[in-house]
């Protein structure tokens, strides 16, 4: 696919993923709206990217309000004028039992996870719409979207909700040439799991945790190809197989996976 002065929009491009996305794309030829957090690292991914000779703009979100996000939105519009490609990669993990985690993480993943990521759509949604190349909505949904993860109730519910609204919106949106793209990922390996989220590493490595370009090449092709899905890991694929044909089988392979690692 040539990525020529399309406009791809990346949230979450402060971390791993979102950095293996952005260098792609940006050798690809794409311009890219870089947004995370403000920090020093967003500043200095949009600088590698300009090596590519792309013309790339970090936008920081350091407030999760609506009017924050719709502001974001008009200032990216007004520097490129339009997004072909809006990649949802926002997102944060959440470990451990449920009623060991604060309303206050709760919340939080459900914010950044969910609302934010259905905010932004929203607004960029009119853009979207009028593009007459046909915009692409890609979402990172993960394994969770699909399979319940023991220990992970909190995340499993914002990706169950990312899906679920990704599906609706396909619906509402069959009469025009916007693509939605769900990914099915392992988690990406990534600086997350160290310090107290050290036994989610655990977990990860047991259902083939994967590297940042390695999936970051998965998505590509997924844009290139204008799939509706695509399931990444072969942990994924294998336990949606046997979600389908052997839904006991699929359920006790999950459990087993997270008891060790929670005792362990």
């Amino acid at each position: 696919m040539v990525l020529q002065d399309k406009i791809v929009l990346i949230t979450g491009a402060d971390n791993d993923l979102g950095n293996a996305l952005a260098l792609l794309m940006a050798n690809r030829g794409a311009k890219l709206a870089l947004v995370a957090r403000s920090s020093e690292e967003l500043e200095l991914l949009a600088a590698q990217c300009q090596h590519y000779s792309t013309e790339s703009m970090a936008f920081a979100l350091d407030d999760n309000t609506p009017q924050a996000i719709e502001s974001l939105v008009k200032q990216i519009l007004d520097k490129f004028g339009k997004v072909d490609i809006l990649i949802n990669n926002n997102g944060i993990g959440s470990w451990g039992i449920l009623i060991e985690q604060s309303p206050e993480e709760i919340c939080k993943t459900i914010q950044i996870n969910l609302t934010n990521t259905i905010l932004l759509t929203r607004a960029l949604l009119p853009n979207l719409v009028k593009n007459k190349d046909g915009a692409q909505i890609v979402n990172m949904c993960s394994i969770a979207a699909k399979i319940p993860l023991h220990m992970m109730a909190v995340y499993t519910a914002t990706k169950f909700g990312l899906y679920g609204f990704a599906e609706a919106l396909r619906r509402e949106l069959e009469d025009t040439q916007i693509d939605i793209i769900n990914v099915i990922s392992s988690p990406v390996d990534s600086n997350y799991f160290e310090g107290e989220n050290a036994v989610g590493r655990k977990q990860a490595e047991v259902i083939d945790i994967g590297a940042p370009e390695e999936v970051a090449e998965g998505i590509f092709d997924a844009i290139n190809r204008r799939s509706r899905e695509v399931v990444i890991g072969s942990f994924n694929k294998f336990t949606l197989f046997a979600s389908k044909i052997a839904p006991g089988l699929s359920n006790s392979l999950v459990k087993q996976v997270f008891s060790k690692t929670r005792h362990n």
